[in-house]
């Protein structure tokens, strides 16, 4: 080729470069105007993949090209900026679908950014703009090791955070520098109140204990029911981090698979984890619209899971006493919106247009739903039953209070959620038992797990549990939901060392969860031998009657 020819050439990759930049831009930008339900949006992920796929390739191949002063110029750090792209793409997939495989790949993008130093430097080019993708990339990252549970790689990215906000701040506007010491401060106090036991000779221990676990499967093979988790939080004051919510991120894990080892032969790999939907304050009509979708997408005889975490909203009754003339909406509800201010009509019912009420709820319950509500006000829901259409329908309701002396919702999350999510961590929590070895929280975790996997075993064969038990036992992560919830009502029941334990503390469910259940011998036994071996024993009452279960009409 002449020399004329070579470039021309060169010119010619230039432009076919920019134009998969620029393509690659175009079609990442439109993922937030996608619907969350249907399947087009399946078509446009694969449109991005490929589009990016074909730009990190053509950069690697034409690197030499590409990186010519006097044709591009290629920086290292639109090479970082590149990656960072598509592991934002990785992980807004992994959103869609619940497939951990691609929060893996996101993260592998995300390091090799960091190992290789793609962002080294930007700082002489004293570009605003430039400085905030690289924090942005820091802030994303720390989210993909948070659901990959790597909280030692996340601390070190905190660690580096801070550095480079503390650089850049003179060359972010004021404004700009205010919002990221407002993010790593955010990001910090998550981290805080995520590992509320410090493991004292690893201080960097993972807590990775609150996906499912492949032995938490049912010994029978079961259809499995589990559509749709809908996670909705809206509390006024909360642990987040932008707009994940401790008690969102928590109840994520909760609905997912343990991640599968590379070498994990195919039979042993667990089927695909659910699809989750992720709502932060969002308005009742918003709710209602993903809970309606979600339904009628789902397929014949598969259950929802609605689970929302709001500040309650008191009824006419319970401001001013007892209401002669009860009337829809007079127990009150709970606050999606809390920054709305209430309105009180001419009635003198106090309501909100942003407070969900029980009997919103009710179209939905033509259909299979597991409802948990954790609120100050959670037994305004538990009126919601099976009786009215025949559908499984199943409540569990949290306390309405907090325990005395422990650490309110607001600075370690919700001790429900905290239950149902990672349910050894929250029993040293309860018990004020925080500090400890890595063995010694190891042996504590091989005790629940012993519990679990019996009462598992006991519940995948009982034949006499009420209708909404039974259908949703069926299913692994409903059922291992309810294992958490009946280990969380007995502990909060027998638990003394706060005082006598009083209904409002207490979780509840509706139907009520039968004794059988809730002093079985697997989790009486699971509990002692985790209050033995923290030195509590004697902080547990276990002749107390448990609150929630039905009464027994029946002596032995």
């Amino acid at each position: 080729m002449s020399e004329k020819d070579v470039m021309e050439e060169e010119q010619r990759l230039c432009e076919e470069f920019l134009y998969l930049l620029d393509r690659g831009n175009t079609l990442l930008a439109g993922l937030r105007d996608l619907s969350d339900f249907g399947t087009s949006w399946e078509t446009y992920f694969h449109r991005c993949f490929e589009i990016y796929a074909r730009l990190w390739k053509f950069q690697q191949q034409h690197r030499a090209v590409l990186e010519k002063k006097e044709l591009y110029g290629l920086q290292r750090w639109e090479i970082g900026e590149i990656a960072s792209k598509i592991g934002q793409l990785y992980y807004h997939y992994y959103l869609r679908t619940s497939d951990t495989a691609f929060l893996q790949e996101a993260y592998l993008f995300y390091d090799a950014i960091r190992s290789r130093q793609y962002f080294k430097g930007i700082i002489k080019i004293r570009s605003p703009a430039l400085l905030v993708k690289e924090l942005r990339y820091y802030a994303r990252f720390v989210v993909v090791c948070l659901l990959l549970e790597r909280q030692k790689t996340a601390r070190e990215l905190v660690g580096e955070l801070t550095h480079i906000i503390t650089d850049y701040a003179r060359y972010l506007s004021a404004s700009e520098a205010q919002e990221w010491q407002l993010v790593l401060q955010e990001i910090t106090l998550f981290l805080q109140a995520d590992a509320p036991i410090m493991v004292k000779d690893i201080p960097d221990f993972s807590f990775a204990h609150r996906r499912l676990p492949t032995r938490s499967r049912s010994p029978v093979a079961k259809k499995p029911i589990l559509g749709t988790v809908i996670l909705c939080c809206s509390r006024n004051q909360l642990v987040k981090f932008s707009e994940l919510s401790l008690d969102g991120f928590r109840m994520m894990l909760a609905f997912e698979n343990e991640i599968a080892s590379p070498n994990q032969p195919k039979s042993e790999k667990p089927s695909p984890n659910p699809s989750k939907y992720i709502l932060y304050r969002p308005t009742v009509s918003t709710l209602l619209q993903y809970v309606a979708s979600a339904q009628k997408e789902a397929r014949e005889n598969s259950a929802l899971v609605l689970y929302v975490s709001a500040d309650g909203e008191k009824g006419f009754s319970m401001r001013s006493g007892s209401d002669p003339h009860p009337r829809p909406y007079s127990k009150g509800g709970i606050m999606l919106r809390p920054e709305a201010k209430p309105e009180t009509p001419a009635s003198g019912l106090y309501v909100s247009k942003d407070c969900l009420y029980s009997d919103d709820l009710l179209p939905f319950l033509r259909r299979p739903l597991l409802f948990i509500i954790d609120s100050d006000n959670s037994g305004s829901f538990t009126s919601l039953s099976s009786t009215i259409f025949g559908a499984p329908i199943l409540v569990l309701a949290s306390p309405h209070r907090s325990l005395p002396g422990l650490l309110e919702p607001e600075q370690a999350g919700s001790l429900f959620s905290f239950f149902l999510s990672d349910p050894v961590s929250a029993f040293c929590f309860t018990i004020s038992r925080s500090v400890m070895t890595a063995q010694y929280y190891d042996e504590l975790q091989s005790i629940a797990t012993s519990m679990f996997e019996k009462l598992n075993n006991s519940i995948s064969t009982m034949s006499d549990l009420p209708m909404a038990f039974s259908f949703f036992s069926q299913d692994d992560y409903l059922r291992n939901i309810i294992c958490r919830f009946v280990f969380a009502s007995t502990v909060l029941s027998c638990y003394v060392g706060k005082g006598e334990p009083t209904p409002a503390h207490i979780p509840k469910s509706q139907p009520k969860a039968p004794n059988q259940l809730l002093q079985h011998d697997s989790v009486i036994v699971g509990i002692k031998a985790l209050a033995a071996k923290l030195g509590a024993l004697s902080e547990f009452k276990f002749d107390l009657p448990i609150a929630g279960a039905p009464p027994q009409h029946s002596t032995k």
